[in-house]
């Protein structure tokens, strides 16, 4: 069990980092914009983020993603099975500054996979965030042409 130091700690390092990576999250959005929100609907990022909160570890939450990139490619959808492989690849190199945050706050290293979600549950609401203002974005340009 953690300290409640170590707790406050971990929580204002893991804010601290969610912070950080904001512009990022809005940056992976922007690249995906124009799949918004007919290929990269609010029901598959809601359900992303479901994911994220319910797994135990983290390599339950890469199997999804690795799951949705093969369901992207069996329907043909090269452009939505890149974004998988690359929210894959984004969250999953993640571990080291997991590693580093844990570290950091004190706590035991098997505590590392349980940081790693939380930053994936972090990086998840800003892209969930991000396609809200993008969908809204396109649907002002749409109206303005």
């Amino acid at each position: 069990m953690m300290n409640p130091s170590s707790s406050k700690n971990l929580h204002e390092r893991i804010a601290a980092w969610s912070d950080a990576h904001l512009a990022e999250a809005r940056a992976f959005v922007q690249s995906y914009a124009e799949l918004i929100p007919r290929d990269l609907s609010n029901a598959q990022l809601y359900g992303l983020a479901n994911v994220a909160r319910s797994v135990k570890q983290y390599a339950d939450l890469a199997a999804f993603l690795k799951n949705q990139m093969t369901k992207a490619e069996r329907s043909g959808k090269s452009k939505m099975q890149d974004c998988w492989q690359r929210l894959n690849t984004k969250l999953t190199g993640y571990r080291a500054e997991a590693a580093n945050i844990t570290h950091a706050a004190g706590l035991r290293p098997d505590q590392v996979d349980a940081v790693h979600l939380q930053l994936a549950q972090r990086f998840v609401q800003h892209l969930i965030a991000e396609s809200l203002v993008s969908a809204k974005s396109n649907d002002r340009n749409r109206k303005n042409r």
